[in-house]
């Protein structure tokens, strides 16, 4: 199957994650930014699985990542109000960052193979 070493590798990054929330799922800092990774390693596998791994699938997630990490400035600079914690749209995205950064580098190595 192609990208089967792909998939196994990003399967393997979900199962981490998970893992480390179940952990930490009762740190209030660490279980929001952890089960925002999770969401996030789980929503774009099942992405790249239907859209298949390309070049612009690979700009796609790039952009995506520059328009979170914006958003994560903006929050930290000012934190949106939230009843979970003051810092809690932060933390899920920094979670969805990580889990973008980690996606794209598994995409980098793949496509440079």
């Amino acid at each position: 199957m192609e990208y089967a070493e792909l998939y196994k590798r990003i399967e393997e990054k979900i199962v981490q994650c998970r893992e480390r929330y179940e952990k930490d799922k009762d740190d209030s800092y660490l279980s929001h930014t952890l089960n925002s990774e999770l969401e996030t390693l789980e929503e774009i596998y099942e992405n790249i699985r239907k859209e298949k791994p390309s070049p612009a699938l690979e700009d796609k997630l790039k952009k995506r990542l520059c328009e979170l990490e914006e958003a994560k400035e903006r929050e930290d600079y000012a934190p949106s109000f939230s009843w979970y914690g003051e810092h809690y749209h932060y933390l899920v995205l920094k979670g969805a960052c990580d889990a973008y950064q980690c996606i794209i580098g598994l995409l980098e190595e793949e496509m440079s193979i």
